[in-house]
């Protein structure tokens, strides 16, 4: 990992957040990072296997758009695999618009070529309803 201890995602203006227990566990985060001024990209999004399909992704998701309306973005983009399945119909659900499908950046262009992954492009634009 080129930057272990996530200093480009906890340095501002980028948001990092984490979701726990009561007891302090950590179950689940979520970041952005700044593109411009209007736009932030969603990344970092995960939650614990254990406790998935409990509302928490969504609510991490819900909680990192109002935090980039509050700071005043207007627009949030996030990427995802064709294979996260689970992601993609979070952000559907969610209200995400899909833009496209781009080949995957895996480090492999040889891997990537021969498999055809792509990534999917979602953006959301943050209105009052948040």
């Amino acid at each position: 990992m080129k930057d272990p201890e996530l200093k480009s995602w906890t340095t501002l203006p980028n948001i990092f957040l984490v979701a726990t227990t009561d007891s302090g566990k950590v179950v689940g985060c979520i970041a952005y990072k700044q593109i411009n001024l209007d736009t932030v990209r969603l990344g970092r999004n995960s939650v614990d296997k254990e406790f998935r399909r409990l509302g928490i992704g969504q609510k991490l998701v819900q909680t990192i758009l109002e935090t980039a309306k509050d700071n005043g973005y207007k627009t949030v983009l996030v990427s995802t695999s064709m294979a996260q399945l689970g992601a993609r119909k979070l952000y559907e659900k969610m209200n995400f618009e899909y833009l496209c499908a781009v080949p995957l950046k895996t480090g492999y262009p040889i891997f990537t070529n021969l498999t055809g992954l792509k990534s999917l492009e979602f953006k959301i634009e943050i209105n009052e309803k948040l």
